[in-house]
């Protein structure tokens, strides 16, 4: 019987309204672990009329943090199903149940009381839920029972997350309101940062293996598909941009029309876009192949400019970040070592800015010549572990023996080092104090872009003077929504980072 309970939409429309005297009542939600709220939730909402309806949300577009959903689709579904007082359950394959409601058009579409302010729902959803319901000559209903929250009780129970994220968590919930980061969200917003750093475009070919050349020794693939990403500084942007008002990307782009054309539209509009280019300039364009199946990569053709800087657009550089000084006391930095910043750029820099937030990174084009050390001081440096120890020449010593010796080569306020699955360390200079976050990505898909969003968002919300673990626990945040989806597919949604936030601090 609970089986015959669970099917498509189109069928469950289909049957609701056979009898057209039908009244029908569609509930929405995740529904992952099922309590006393949830059923007074459904007992108000049959009520209304003859036939309740659930959609549940799919897995792929649950948002509550890490480890959720705790329950899978299927058992979701399966246990509302077993209510005598639920007549059908469906699956919501969407990020919003927009199209379930275009399907099913209830008469009666009931939310929680917790949704009847409208204004607080910042990702707005509701409103447009509410809008399609009214459409088909619906109304939507908010129940006034008491309320339960499944992300509390789980968060109580430790129910989701390892040993290390939950210590962290628990702590976090002590002295951090989630009213007071809507507040950051807000200050946030009203920021015009500045980023300086070269532009890549990512370009992914999905393929299949034929096999091995019959002739050669080497592998042959299918080519099936090609997608390009904004990367290097023109992600870094994007994301900045969706938490703040107004951007400032300064960058070297090239000539070529259809990669110019691309980016102007992924770029966000409310980004300003200042271009270093020379008659000669290319833009760096990273061509990876990648197993279809298994997402894993197989070869990178990467088409980057001579390191050599050209004289230039050097000078064109130092004349716009000497400008752009006036209006900026800070500047996010993103050497990803392709030529574009060369010796005089740095001490312009150094002597421009008050406060330098860098991130330096090595990749296999720029093995043996890129090295934070050729910047004499920064505010913040951002470096992963793997990275830092090459540059040191150590691969032996712990975390703390390697902070001690950056000292040595670069005046700094604070480094972040990341550390893949190990999560953060961050080391604060003048207080002389270390902070550990745990990393909270619930699956990596791809790691490429994580350092860009860590970047992104603690360089904003530190101006801020924030709690150091809410900054870490934002930028983790972040991070994880990039490596678990391939390349820079997906840019951080501030909305939805906050959305998160509001459960894990339950």
């Amino acid at each position: 019987m609970t089986n015959n309970k669970i099917l498509d939409p189109e069928s469950i429309a289909k049957l609701a309204r056979k009898n057209p005297n039908e009244k029908i009542i569609l509930c929405h939600g995740v529904f992952d672990l099922i309590h006393y709220g949830h059923i007074m939730h459904f007992q108000s909402a049959k009520k209304y009329g003859s036939k309740l309806i659930v959609s549940v949300t799919a897995d792929a577009y649950v948002n509550k943090g890490p480890g959720r959903p705790l329950y899978n689709q299927e058992i979701r579904m399966k246990v509302l199903a077993s209510f005598e007082f639920i007549d059908y359950v469906c699956l919501s394959d969407d990020h919003t149940p927009e199209a379930i409601i275009k399907k099913i058009q209830p008469n009666y579409y009931v939310k929680g009381k917790d949704y009847k302010d409208l204004k607080k729902d910042i990702t707005k959803k509701i409103i447009k839920e509410k809008n399609i319901v009214e459409k088909y000559g619906g109304k939507i209903i908010f129940t006034n029972d008491e309320l339960h929250s499944s992300s509390k009780i789980i968060n109580l129970l430790d129910l989701t997350l390892n040993k290390d994220q939950n210590s962290f968590l628990k702590n976090l919930r002590l002295y951090i309101k989630y009213k007071e980061v809507t507040n950051y969200f807000e200050q946030v917003r009203k920021f015009k940062p500045l980023i300086f750093g070269e532009a890549i475009i990512d370009s992914y070919t999905f393929s299949e293996s034929i096999g091995k050349s019959a002739k050669d020794p080497f592998l042959v693939v299918q080519e099936i598909d090609e997608k390009k990403y904004l990367g290097g500084s023109l992600i870094v942007a994007n994301h900045i941009s969706n938490f703040c008002n107004k951007v400032n990307l300064l960058t070297s782009l090239g000539k070529e029309v259809n990669l110019n054309a691309f980016i102007k539209k992924n770029l966000n509009n409310n980004i300003n876009l200042i271009k270093l280019n020379t008659s000669s300039s290319k833009t760096i364009v990273k061509k990876r192949f990648v197993d279809k199946l298994t997402s894993h990569k197989l070869l990178g053709v990467y088409s980057i400019p001579p390191l050599e800087v050209n004289k230039k657009i050097e000078q064109k550089t130092i004349n716009n970040l000497q400008k752009y000084s006036k209006k900026h006391k800070d500047i996010i930095i993103t050497d990803y070592g392709h030529g574009l910043i060369s010796e005089k750029i740095i001490k312009t820099l150094t002597s421009s800015f008050k406060s330098i937030y860098l991130n330096v990174q090595i990749n296999s084009a720029n093995t043996g010549y890129q090295t934070f050390k050729k910047y004499k001081k920064c505010n913040v440096l951002f470096i992963n572990e793997n990275e830092l120890r090459f540059c040191l020449r150590d691969n032996t010593s712990d975390i703390n023996l390697l902070i001690s010796k950056v000292k040595n080569h670069i005046e700094y306020n604070k480094i972040i080092i990341t550390r893949g699955s190990l999560g953060v360390t961050l080391f604060d200079n003048r207080s002389n104090k270390t902070y550990l976050c745990p990393a909270f990505a619930k699956s990596v898909k791809d790691k490429i872009g994580a350092g860009d969003a860590f970047l992104s968002v603690y360089s904003i919300f530190d101006k801020l003077d924030i709690n150091e673990e809410l900054n870490l626990l934002l930028s983790s945040m972040s991070a994880a929504v990039v490596v678990e989806n391939m390349g820079n597919s997906k840019s951080i949604d501030s909305k939805q980072i906050l959305k998160n936030l509001e459960h894990m601090l339950k």
